[in-house]
């Protein structure tokens, strides 16, 4: 294996793993790799990654060789078939378990990522692999949670600023116990120190609770993100975190979801922001007139931030409950994820495009497969334009599934 190049809970944030929903019955898509439950693997439930010569990497919440979860490699062979290679095996305890969110690599073609369970505290951890010589990887944990003031129980994909400090979320303890926005700084020895940038203060309407999704970063370096809980009615917020002149940090709410037409509950959403830092994209679990979830834009003016929504999911067939945030090709066409469907099979892998006046059309691309599974994830582009996921309850064992669509 060569060395790889360069290339991310409704209620509660400790709801790990969703309940099952109901979905439509597979249209088109391809399955590219099929979980079994054991040694390779089980439950995906993270985004993936693409390396420079085109292998996937992603992370399971459950089996490997310890039954505690692992990252994997897919590699694409001849005739259309997937090789998955497991880099490597959480053991539970100090070394950790349940990586519940995705990889990503740094310019070395190392893999850095978080664990809900475990690190030396039993509060989660960070963790990195980087490729030995000769093949194999070694696992390096980089920071553990106590569950005290630094935060607790990690179900984010971490991100990187341009000078190489990583960044992320808790979604739980901290000082208030509602969770923290987190920085990991290098040190010149090899380790790692923690800096908590923002902690979620409980029962406040000024402020979120639970930040589940992970953050994106503007060219300015202010940290944005959404929590699933908090603010003016308690179904969640979008919030800036942004450094200060002369050291420190501060936290802005941008907007409150209501619950209404505005949507509600911002779940493990990821949303994007564009360099200047003036929109921002993102979906919400709930809310919308349907009830089954939104994707919104958020703009910048004058006065503040103004939330717009540019899709409601109605359920069935097209799709409802979108747990992960969207991506955007260079067209502007939006691609996400549902978790729910029409009943008796699954979500649905959905397109949104803009249309003259204002309005977006959805297109469904594929219904994922089997009663009551969807996607809880986000998808990837790969160079021709094509879009990977994965299923957390797909495939003959129920132990999930890597597809992919060509929109």
């Amino acid at each position: 294996m060569s060395r790889k190049s360069q290339p991310t809970i409704l209620m509660s944030t400790a709801m790990l793993f969703v309940l099952f929903v109901a979905g439509a019955w597979a249209q088109t898509g391809t399955v590219i790799y099929t979980f079994t439950g054991g040694s390779d693997g089980n439950n995906p439930k993270s985004q993936l990654v693409f390396d420079g010569q085109g292998n996937l990497y992603g992370t399971t919440t459950a089996g490997g060789a310890h039954g505690q979860g692992d990252v994997f490699e897919l590699s694409p062979a001849t005739g259309g078939a997937w090789t998955e290679t497991v880099l490597y095996s959480f053991q539970g305890s100090a070394d950790g378990s349940l990586p519940a969110a995705g990889v990503i690599f740094d310019n070395k073609g190392n893999l850095y990522g978080t664990l809900y369970n475990g690190g030396a505290f039993g509060h989660g951890a960070v963790y990195e692999l980087s490729p030995a010589a000769g093949g194999g990887w070694t696992k390096t944990t980089l920071y553990s949670f106590t569950g005290g003031n630094d935060g607790g129980q990690p179900v984010c994909s971490l991100i990187f600023d341009k000078a190489g400090n990583l960044f992320g979320t808790t979604g739980l303890d901290g000082p208030y116990g509602q969770g923290v926005v987190f920085e990991l700084t290098p040190n010149s020895d090899g380790s790692w120190s923690e800096t908590v940038l923002h902690a979620f203060v409980a029962l406040t309407t000024s402020d979120g609770q639970g930040p589940a999704g992970s953050l994106a970063i503007d060219g300015a370096g202010n940290l944005y993100g959404v929590t699933v809980q908090g603010g003016a009615a308690n179904l969640g917020v979008v919030f800036e975190v942004s450094p200060v002149s002369g050291g420190g940090w501060t936290e802005s709410l941008l907007y409150s979801f209501l619950g209404g037409n505005d949507g509600a509950a911002p779940a493990t959403s990821n949303v994007i922001v564009n360099t200047a830092g003036t929109t921002i994209l993102g979906t919400t679990t709930q809310g919308g007139s349907a009830g089954k979830g939104t994707v919104f834009k958020m703009k910048k003016t004058g006065n503040g931030w103004k939330e717009k929504v540019l899709y409601t999911f109605p359920g069935g067939a097209n799709g409802g409950n979108p747990y992960a945030g969207v991506i955007r090709d260079s067209k502007g066409n939006l691609y996400g994820t549902t978790a729910s469907g029409v009943f008796g099979a699954g979500g649905v892998v959905f397109k949104l495009s803009p249309a003259t006046g204002g309005t977006w059309t959805e297109t469904v691309l594929y219904t994922v497969d089997g009663p009551g599974n969807g996607s809880y994830a986000g998808l990837v582009f790969d160079k021709s334009g094509n879009v990977y996921g994965t299923t957390e309850f797909g495939g003959t064992q129920f132990a999930g599934d890597v597809f992919t669509v060509t929109p």
